[in-house]
């Protein structure tokens, strides 16, 4: 009983995570309508927001789905990766992120790889032999990421 309980409990948290996404999703969207169009860059300044908050409610609706059917599986179904603690965890690496880059402590690389590999051990749990592959993926993205911005969508990055 106390497990049908938590599962439940836990798909309803998720649910309305994924709600409260796409609604910020929603409001990013909406908040770059009044944004000017292009003059010089390829794609103008409202692509990246928008693109952003695409991914952001097509992540949102999967984790809507999950909830959804594990809230149907009942009692033994495999339970959602995101607990309280791990999703508290994640803001605060987010928030870090942010105020990091804002106060322009260190440049977008190392501030992207070091959020990566934190994110990736929040949500994969820890080992010596993770923390490798972690860092690996984490540096070729934050690389692949800055390539993207500064010379695709030519957006200055400290």
């Amino acid at each position: 009983m106390a497990d049908t309980t938590k599962a439940r409990a836990v798909a309803w948290g998720d649910l309305a995570f994924a709600g409260i996404v796409i609604a910020a999703a929603g409001v990013v969207w909406f908040g770059t309508a009044d944004l000017p169009p292009p003059r010089y860059e390829p794609v103008g300044s409202a692509a990246l927001p928008r693109g952003i908050a695409t991914i952001m409610a097509i992540l949102s609706v999967f984790v809507a789905v999950r909830a959804v059917r594990a809230k149907a599986s009942g009692p033994g179904a495999r339970q959602s990766l995101a607990g309280p603690v791990r999703v508290l965890a994640l803001a605060v690496l987010l928030v870090a992120f942010v105020a990091v880059m804002d106060a322009r402590l260190v440049g977008f690389r190392p501030a992207a790889a070091i959020f990566l590999v934190g994110t990736c051990l929040t949500l994969g749990g820890f080992s010596w032999r993770r923390l490798g592959a972690y860092t690996g993926f984490s540096l070729i993205l934050a690389i692949g990421l800055h390539a993207i911005f500064t010379r695709l969508f030519y957006i200055d990055l400290p």
